[in-house]
């Protein structure tokens, strides 16, 4: 199965659970349920259009998906959901906004759990330009007080040192 095979199950899947979302009537507590999953699904079906170079679709998705997780407070889910937009902007001639995205991503962590995350998606990707570099060299000097946390310390024992372009 390639990924142009799943496009329209995710896509389905994404607004079934959008029109569900608004033209029912739930508690809040499922409201945030489905805003969760809502979320869930946009990374999916967002990962999934990027795949098949649909990007602008994409791109809708994973905003969509950004919007249900700050609802629902959960940054974890807005990191990554940040992080996939970011690397497809890096990937499709958009750097500058790349790394906009993800710094901003990186800022709205709440935890240094999920900075050293978003830190270590964003190193992965490779570094691309000096600025980059420069700005992953204060991300891990940020985290350096943390570094009993294990995601810290992991982060900084692979990425502790990002070389210059």
């Amino acid at each position: 199965m390639a990924g142009s095979d799943l496009l329209a199950p995710a896509i389905r899947e994404l607004g079934a659970a959008v029109r569900l979302f608004r033209e029912s009537s739930h508690s809040g507590e499922v409201g945030r349920a489905l805003l969760a999953q809502i979320g869930e699904i946009a990374q999916i079906a967002g990962w999934i259009e990027s795949d098949a170079g649909q990007y602008g679709r994409a791109e809708q998705a994973y905003r969509l998906g950004i919007s249900a997780a700050r609802e629902t407070g959960d940054s974890t889910l807005v990191g990554n959901l940040a992080g996939s937009l970011a690397y497809q902007w890096s990937n499709t001639g958009r750097e500058r906004e790349s790394v906009a995205l993800a710094n901003a991503a990186l800022a709205d962590a709440n935890e240094p759990e999920q900075a050293a995350q978003e830190a270590r998606r964003i190193l992965s990707a490779g570094v691309a330009s000096e600025r980059t570099a420069e700005r992953s060299r204060v991300v891990s000097r940020r985290l350096k007080p943390f570094s009993a946390v294990p995601e810290v310390d992991g982060l900084l024992s692979d990425y502790g040192h990002v070389p210059a372009c």
